[in-house]
């Protein structure tokens, strides 16, 4: 119940547009099952007015923080975006260098693959080796068989 506390005044505290629904959404995401008015009674015991009075409340520099991810870099300068960069590089050394495409829609398909394989699929170094958006897992670490699945005709 502590973690779900947590979770709850964290997700509320950075996500100030966010309402006890999509709170809830995102709990249930993680795997708790949450009463909207537990998490409205969650909230009241930390002090935590509902949404639409949180929005009103933010000042410059939970604003700004909260808008960092979409600052754009200058047009036609894409060195300057090291994310942007790594996936560009991890995708043509990965997929596209070592494929054939004989028109648009397979170069559309693979890449669509690729994303999805990128997100779901794929350890990322930069982030402490793990998953971003793991698929859930098919069984158990007692399951016993290890499942592959191909990709763009591979494994």
């Amino acid at each position: 119940m502590e973690v779900i506390r947590e979770l709850c005044v964290k997700f509320s505290e950075e996500n100030t547009g966010w309402g006890y629904g999509r709170i809830q959404g995102a709990l249930s995401n993680l795997g708790y099952e949450v009463s909207m008015t537990t998490f409205g009674n969650i909230l009241r015991a930390k002090g935590i007015i509902p949404s639409p009075e949180r929005g009103k409340q933010s000042n410059w520099k939970t604003f700004v923080r909260s808008h960092l991810d979409v600052i754009q870099t200058k047009v036609g300068c894409p060195q300057q975006n090291a994310f942007a960069e790594s996936f560009v590089s991890s995708i043509m050394r990965e997929c596209v260098d070592k494929m054939i495409f004989f028109g648009e829609r397979p170069l559309r398909r693979a890449i669509s693959q690729f994303v999805e394989h990128f997100h779901r699929e794929r350890k990322h170094q930069g982030i402490e080796n793990v998953i971003p958006f793991p698929n859930a897992p098919q069984g158990g670490p007692d399951s016993g068989l290890i499942v592959k699945s191909e990709q763009l005709g591979g494994c």
